[in-house]
């Protein structure tokens, strides 16, 4: 029974200790401070704090938009909403789609930024106007998005934030 106790007790530490590190894949976490509400919806996680708030979904090439499958693609289709030279290779309509959604992300205005780590791409864009930034992470097998509301130093700390394991 002691020994069940220890046990116990040393998973609750070990759970505290990796409290503020939210791994989103085998090479990436976010290291972010304390929240004060983690919930998680469907495939959306939501983590909240005093004054932002972050939301993690892994994307899914189907639901991208209603009716097309965009499976094989969602890589390209993603980095085309920051690199508009992609879209030259999509048929017409996909192009469309690119630059309207494009538009709706980052409109003229937006810090736009494109960052390496290892062989993972994160493609992100802040609009002041919102008080919104969404990152995207393109890795290997997955697509990531997370979506930042507040202010332009929480988007930007978050994007720091994301740290290869």
């Amino acid at each position: 029974m002691i020994k069940i106790l220890q046990i116990t007790c040393l998973l609750l530490i070990t759970n505290f200790a990796f409290a503020d590190k939210l791994v989103i894949s085998p090479s990436l976490y976010i290291d972010y401070d304390s929240p004060i509400l983690i919930y998680h919806s469907g495939d959306t996680l939501l983590v909240k704090f005093d004054s932002w708030s972050f939301t993690h979904e892994d994307i899914d090439p189907k639901a991208i938009y209603q009716g097309i499958d965009l499976s094989g693609l969602e890589r390209d289709f993603i980095e085309s909403l920051f690199v508009p030279e992609r879209r030259k290779d999509f048929p017409s309509w996909l192009a469309a789609l690119s630059t309207e959604q494009a538009e709706s992300f980052h409109h003229n205005n937006a810090d736009i930024n494109i960052k390496d780590i290892k062989n993972i791409k994160l493609y992100s864009s802040y609009l002041a106007e919102l008080n919104e930034g969404n990152i995207f992470i393109l890795e290997e097998r997955s697509v990531h998005r997370i979506q930042v509301k507040g202010d332009i130093e929480f988007y930007k700390g978050l994007l720091k934030s994301i740290k290869e394991r």
